[in-house]
């Protein structure tokens, strides 16, 4: 396959020897002789049987679907070709399908062998003689044996022949082995029961005029006993004996018809009986016993039941209810003060009759004059015909009102004044308010009213309050100096004086003092004139620290980098910082200087090492001499 062959310029079309002629490397012809030897290609078929389980199969790279022949071409060890061909013969494998049929308990043996005694679907693989698998497929199918159960009924004395021609005539259970079409056992079970000749009593009592029904429709209404013959529901002959006992009905003595008032109660009774049921015609009341007690609101019709064995005697009593008296008194409640009087007046009665009567003008009329002296709950009964009715008249008397007034009655102009009224339960006052203190502020002398009550009783009381005017006194307005001087005050007044606080002042009592302070100070003058009034008025000084002139540079260049005077970093006109805490942080966050000296200085080292150039941010928070607050931050520039 390698054919034809180049070799120096040479072709060789078959085996043979050849020589060509070549140039060395020292310039001199070199003979090269080439003996070429032509390995024939070899070819091989060979012949293979398998089961059609095998499939798909695989050989030298090829793959068999099913039967059929392939070739491949392979290398020998002499590296030339080889075509190698395969013959595949399939092998199919055998699927045989069979039903079989047992009894109950029966056992089957499968073609490989095995036992089995369920229904079901079992599979068998064999080898066939071609190597190949057999696989045979049974049906197992159970004939079952009949299992019947039957109940069978007869009369005393009867008899029942079974299945297998044995006669019983006892209750029991009786099995019976016989033989199926299917050659399989079938079990017959008979459940004999042997049911009796009935023969029933019974015995009844009824009242006189009273009567029974038997179930065929016989009545019954004398005294006496009766027998009769049927077929009772079990098919067999029975009898039925019946005993009457006729009682006579109670003679009963029951209440006469009654009334009564409405909202009074009325007792009702019964005698001669064993037991009593009452119920009454509007259905509100149901009760038991020889008497009972009823308050109806209208008239009714009330109904008893007496019973004395099977007996009863039904009875009826009417209960008349008259009307009450329609009764309206005015005023049913009220209030009055002590020592005064009120009308009273009831309606609706033809009489009455009034209670307790010693402080009323009459107690049978209708319109006493009622005058207590102190609280009191009247009552008055209303009649018509022979029924009444009470109600009650409720009078409040309220103690006289005593009113007072506490409170200052003199102050200052500007001043206020706390005013408290007492000796009742309401205020009315004449600045309009309405609680019992109230707080005045008054720009002049006046007079202030108040008027107490309770309920409908009230007193009148007054006072007169007093206005006195205040000092005059002027201090001046705010000012604000340089932290270090002083400034001088000027009060215009015509009393004396007392200055506050003394810290800063060169004298406390006079108008003109001269003040010095070191922080920013409120200076008050106060003077009192004859009638006691005081007057204060004060002026603040503020301090001026010169903090302005704090300066915080924002760059810095070491001594190695830069000019000595800017090589490091430090706050310039810090005098009027008390104290601080200055903070360094490098762009990462990192806190790398701080200190709380106000004339220290950072030379740009952290950890001993020195840092490179970057930018950097600072915080300051510092208290000045004088109690302010700064708050400053930046970025600073270290170069290098």
């Amino acid at each position: 396959a390698q054919l034809p062959y180049s070799w120096n310029g040479l072709t060789f079309t078959g085996a043979g020897s050849q020589s060509a002629t070549l140039t060395n490397a020292a310039g001199c012809d070199s003979i090269a002789t080439l003996n070429l030897t032509v390995s024939p290609a070899v070819t091989s078929t060979t012949d293979i049987n398998i089961c059609d389980a095998q499939l798909p199969y695989s050989w030298n790279g090829l793959t068999f679907t099913g039967a059929g022949s392939q070739s491949t071409t392979l290398t020998n060890a002499a590296g030339c070709d080889s075509i190698a061909t395969l013959n595949l013969t399939i092998n199919n494998s055998i699927t045989v399908s069979q039903s079989v049929e047992i009894c109950s308990g029966q056992s089957y043996i499968l073609p490989d062998g095995s036992s089995i005694s369920t229904a079901g679907s079992y599979t068998s693989i064999l080898t066939s003689s071609l190597g190949c698998d057999s696989i045979i497929s049974t049906i197992v199918s159970l004939i079952p044996g009949s299992n019947t159960i039957q109940t069978v009924n007869i009369c005393e004395g009867g008899f029942l022949k079974l299945p297998d021609g044995t006669v019983v005539s006892e209750a029991g259970t009786y099995t019976t082995l016989l033989s199926s079409i299917g050659g399989c056992d079938s079990t017959i079970t008979t459940i004999l029961i042997v049911n009796p000749i009935v023969s029933e009593q019974a015995q009844f009592t009824i009242c006189e005029g009273d009567s029974i029904v038997l179930s065929d429709g016989t009545i019954l209404n004398s005294a006496g006993q009766y027998q009769f013959n049927f077929i009772a529901s079990t098919g067999c002959d029975s009898t039925y004996s019946v005993t009457i006992n006729v009682d006579s009905p109670p003679e009963v003595q029951i209440s006469s018809d009654t009334s009564i008032c409405r909202g009074g109660s009325i007792a009702l009774s019964a005698d001669g009986a064993n037991t009593y049921s009452w119920t009454t015609s509007d259905e509100s009341v149901v009760l038991n016993g020889s008497s009972i007690s009823l308050s109806p609101d209208t008239t009714i019709q009330v109904y008893v039941i007496s019973t004395t064995g099977v007996c009863s005697v039904f009875d009826t009593i009417n209960v008349i209810v008259n009307a009450l008296p329609d009764l309206t008194v005015s005023p049913r409640s009220t209030s009055i003060c002590e020592g005064d009087s009120v009308q009273l007046l009831v309606e609706g009665g033809e009489s009455y009759s009034w209670f307790p009567a010693l402080s009323l003008t009459c107690d049978t009329c209708s319109s006493p004059l009622a005058m207590p002296d102190s609280s009191e709950v009247y009552y008055v009964s209303g009649s018509l015909g022979e029924c009444y009715d009470t109600l009650s008249v409720s009078i409040n008397v309220i103690p006289p009102v005593n009113a007072q007034l506490l409170g200052d009655t003199v102050l200052c102009f500007g001043d206020s004044i706390t005013l408290t009224a007492s000796g009742g339960s309401a205020f009315v006052w004449s600045t309009g308010d309405s609680l019992p203190e109230i707080t005045l502020t008054p720009i002049q002398s006046l007079e202030i009213s108040v008027i107490v009550s309770t309920g409908m009783c009230y007193d009148t009381v007054s006072v007169g309050i007093i206005v006195n005017p205040i000092p005059y006194l002027e201090v001046g307005e705010d000012t604000t100096i340089l932290y270090g001087t002083s400034v001088h005050l000027d009060a215009l007044t015509l009393l004396p004086l007392v200055w506050s606080p003394f810290e800063g002042l060169s004298c406390t009592d006079c108008t003109d003092p001269i003040a010095q302070p070191l922080i920013p100070t409120t200076y008050c003058a106060t003077v009192v004139n004859s009638f006691g009034c005081i007057y204060t008025d004060c002026l603040k000084i503020d301090i001026d620290t010169i903090c302005s002139e704090l300066f915080i540079p924002n760059v810095f260049s070491p001594v190695a980098g830069g000019n000595e005077s800017n090589d490091c970093f430090r706050l310039y006109g810090a005098d009027c910082i008390s104290t601080m805490d200055l903070v360094i942080y490098n762009r990462w966050g990192e806190k790398v200087y701080e200190s709380n000296d106000k004339n220290a200085c950072w030379d740009g080292r952290f950890r001993g090492e020195e840092l490179n150039t970057g930018v950097f941010i600072y915080y300051l928070s510092a208290i000045t001499i004088t109690g302010e607050t700064i708050n400053k931050q930046g970025n600073l520039t270290l170069l290098r």
